[in-house]
This record gives C-alpha cells, structure tokens and sequence, in this order.
C-alpha cells in the first residue's frame, strides 16, 4: 500500500469514528407498559417485555410502531394464549412471535394471529433478507434448524448446518455456526464448513440463554448470556473478552460497518472489526437492548 493509499485510508476511518461520536437521537414516543427487547425491520419496531415484577401474562405486554418509533399501540396476545411470547421476530410486512406452542404470525401488525404450520418450540430466530430461521431442541436434546416456507405458511428442516447447531450469524459473505462444542464458518454460496475451537462449552439452555452471534465478513461477537462477550477478528481462528462486566439479556448489533455492544454503565462501538472498543455516552448508559 502506497503512501496516499494509507492517507486516504487514515481519513475514511476518522470520517467513521466522528460520524459515530456525533450520531443525532431522537426520542420517540410514549410506549405502552416496560420493556426489555426489541425487534425491528425497516420503520417497523416491536417492543416487548415485562411490565412489573408479577409473574402474570396480563403484565407482558408488547407494542409496534410502523413510523420509526414516534407512535406506538399496543399488539394483541398471539392465539390468546395464557403464556407470553419467548421472543417476537419482523421481517417486512410479518411479524413473528415465538411462542412455547409453536410459531405465531401476523400479517397485520399484531393485531391477529396464525400458528404457522409445522413449527416447534423454538429456542431462538435468525431473521436475514433471504429467509427466517428456527432453531429448536428436540425432545432428545438435539438441537435442529427449519427455515419458514412462506407458500404453505410451514416451516422446513435444512441440513446443511453442521450436526447440533444451537446459533448462527450471516454476514455480507460469510455464514457462521456455533455447536454444542465448535465454531464453524463458510461462505455463503457454496457451504463447505472450516471448523474452530469454541470460546467456551455450551450448555444446553433455553431461549435467552442461548449464545447469540453478530457479524462482519472478518469478525464476528459472540453474546453469552450466562457468561459474558467473546469477539474474533480473525473468523474464529482465536477469541478475546472484550469485558469483564458484561450484562446479561442483552445483545450486539452490526450496522454500517459498526459493531455495538451494551456494557455496564455505557454502549461500546468499535469500527475495526472488534479490535478496539470505544464508549458511547450521550445518554445510553440505561440502554436495555439495541437493533
């Protein structure tokens, strides 16, 4: 690389760092009961959690805003079930909820609810721009992977996930896997898995507790809910902590070349693949979930 190569790449990520320290907040508009997670595609956002410390359904509650967050309404209850919604899923027009029965849908933004035929108790979704995958746990703990056929409202099991796959990250190229004891990465045309150690041994556990991944084509973080943050830049190759005071029930996001992560006390970015973290302090440091 020649010298005004290195310049001009020096001012592309000091454009990027500003761009990130000066970001612009809004904020939106009054939301319906407490809240803890979100989801999101495009202008829409589903907000949900628990409002109180009663362990009735009547106080989870979640709400939807189709304007980028400046007016919200509250969602009707998925099959009028008695038991909340494990987690609620968007993706363009539908809206999923992840219910212990099975998967619910809606076409109308929480308003009413089908059970999508063919589904499982899930224990978490990937939502990506070519499809919505389920992964579940079996009756004899093993864990599996559908993917949601929208022309029968169904879902299909895929096997080109390696054997006991419990999370799993897209990036632009690059499609990522965490089993029960390996870290796997390929790309994304042409699946032919390279396998790499674990940053730690996965138990099996249920829902939130499931380890949830975030990626770039070169990095990839690695939430761990009952055991904190793993990152690598290298695919896998090696692993780092990035903190000690990780929160729990809480996740990372990528977005515009960006990796955000929730901390103690503040939200962390880095924009070179997870080699460094710097904090974000305009007001977030009561952040519960970030899309």
């Amino acid at each position: 690389m020649n010298k005004i190569s290195k310049i001009l790449l020096t001012i592309v990520y000091l454009s990027l760092f500003i761009q990130t320290l000066n970001a612009q907040w809004e904020k939106t508009g009054e939301l319906y009961g407490g809240f803890f997670d979100l989801s999101a595609d495009s202008n829409k956002i589903v907000a949900y959690g628990q409002n109180g410390n009663s362990l009735y359904y009547d106080i989870y509650v979640a709400s939807i805003s189709i304007d980028t967050g400046k007016t919200w309404r509250p969602m009707s209850k998925p099959g009028n079930l008695l038991q909340p919604a494990m987690d609620y899923y968007v993706q363009g027009d539908k809206v999923f909820a992840m219910m212990q029965s099975g998967v619910y849908i809606s076409k109308d933004n929480g308003q009413t609810w089908d059970l999508t035929n063919n589904s499982h108790r899930g224990t978490s979704m990937v939502v990506v721009k070519d499809g919505i995958f389920l992964i579940y746990r079996t009756i004899t703990s093993v864990f599996n992977i559908s993917k949601y056929n929208p022309s029968n409202n169904s879902w299909d099991d895929v096997n080109y996930f390696p054997e006991n796959t419990l999370s799993i990250a897209f990036s632009t190229n690059k499609v990522y896997a965490l089993t029960t004891t390996d870290f796997f990465v390929s790309n994304r045309n042409s699946i032919n898995w390279i396998k790499y150690n674990a940053p730690f041994s996965p138990p099996y556990l249920e829902g939130k507790d499931i380890a949830k991944m975030t990626a770039s084509d070169d990095a990839v973080v690695l939430i761990y809910n009952s055991g904190g943050a793993y990152t690598t830049a290298n695919e896998g190759v090696s692993w780092q902590i990035p903190f000690n005071d990780f929160i729990m029930n809480h996740n990372a996001i990528y977005k515009n070349n960006t990796f955000y992560l929730k901390r103690s006390g503040s939200v962390m970015f880095s924009n070179d693949n997870t080699l460094t973290w710097q904090p974000i302090t305009n007001g977030w440091n009561n952040t519960y979930n970030l899309r």
